[in-house]
């Protein structure tokens, strides 16, 4: 947690969570400048902290990518947080193909957000950090603007549902 926000849910008569005003300021990640061959491109990146069952917290930046399903992680960054290969694989495709991956459940914190989060373990190290819809999606209204170079995470109730 952040120093000096209180993130304490409170049960409404409803039994819906709210939030403090203070606690839902918006998080903003500025874009990462890259290089392809046709020129520059600026891309939407996020500060990650993922808690592995066997190592301390690790900070990674991750490709926001709301086409994304889940949350991906190269090989080398699973075997630093103490993942096991667990269960089947799976495999996962996208537009490079498709890749075998295990599933792994981690607490993940974004801009002092913590939550558990589902994400697909790959067994190659051919893939960046990704983070996806399923599991952090739900936690942030995401604004992708362009024009600012920037990504915006807005945090709702955890109560809150996507309609039906």
């Amino acid at each position: 947690m952040s120093k000096g926000r209180n993130r304490s849910l409170a049960r409404t008569q409803g039994g819906l969570f709210r939030l403090s005003i203070y606690d839902l300021k918006p998080i903003l990640f500025p874009y990462r400048k890259e290089k392809i061959p046709s020129g520059i491109i600026y891309r939407p990146v996020a500060k990650v902290k993922l808690f592995g069952p066997k190592s301390g917290p690790v900070v990674e930046l991750f490709y926001v990518d709301s086409g994304a399903d889940c949350t991906l992680i190269p090989l080398q960054l699973g075997q630093l947080l103490g993942l096991q290969a667990m269960g089947k694989a799976r495999k996962i495709g996208g537009i490079g193909g498709s890749i075998e991956t295990f599933q792994n459940r981690l607490t993940i914190e974004i801009g002092g957000w913590q939550f558990s989060c589902l994400l697909a373990w790959a067994q190659t190290d051919k893939v960046p950090n990704l983070l996806g819809r399923q599991d952090v999606f739900d936690h942030f209204d995401i604004l992708f603007s362009q024009r600012r170079c920037q990504v915006t995470f807005n945090p709702v109730p955890i109560s809150r549902k996507p309609r039906s």
